[in-house]
């Protein structure tokens, strides 16, 4: 409305001033600008923030990597005893299994291996994959079990593997 007049306290005019240049002009005015030194300060703290933050995540890495026995507070979990099955389920180090059972899981892992790999290549040499395949369930449902995603280390942390998972996401749709 033409003549209205809107009575505020100093520090909301000067606000409202500053969102009508910026309207106006596109730019926020000199006063309401960040200097450069602060810019530097705000980032020189984030990024501290952001080591925080993986010092912590990484801690709790450290701490899951020196259980002896990740299983040992889930004994729920340690039995199957289901659909005429009665197993033990235990978790161990490759360098606790018997050469037995570390050959039996490389021999299962490859027979399940089979049938379709999407290969991410730089250049001529592989840097990742996904191996899956396409199977019509017990009942009758149609699935694409994904058995294994793998990643070069100097491409890891980079998008790769979401990358390949979205490729083989809608492939599954289709």
């Amino acid at each position: 409305r033409r003549g209205h007049v809107t009575f505020a306290l100093a520090g909301e005019v000067s606000a409202v001033f500053a969102t009508l240049a910026t309207r106006n002009s596109g730019n926020p005015p000199a006063s309401m600008k960040k200097s450069k030194s602060s810019k530097g300060k705000e980032k020189k703290l984030q990024h501290k923030q952001r080591l925080a933050e993986i010092a912590r995540s990484q801690a709790i890495v450290d701490e899951a990597n020196k259980l002896v026995d990740p299983l040992q507070h889930f004994a729920a979990f340690q039995k199957f005893d289901r659909n005429g099955l009665q197993l033990t389920v235990e978790c161990k180090r490759v360098s606790e299994m018997s050469r037995e059972d570390l050959d039996w899981t490389f021999q299962l892992t490859k027979d399940n291996m089979q049938e379709l790999f999407i290969v991410a290549r730089d250049s001529d040499s592989p840097v990742g994959f996904v191996n899956f395949r396409y199977e019509l369930g017990d009942d009758d449902t149609e699935i694409c079990y994904c058995y294994e995603v793998q990643v070069e280390e100097v491409c890891r942390s980079k998008g790769l593997g979401k990358f390949l998972l979205q490729i083989l996401e809608l492939l599954c749709h289709r």
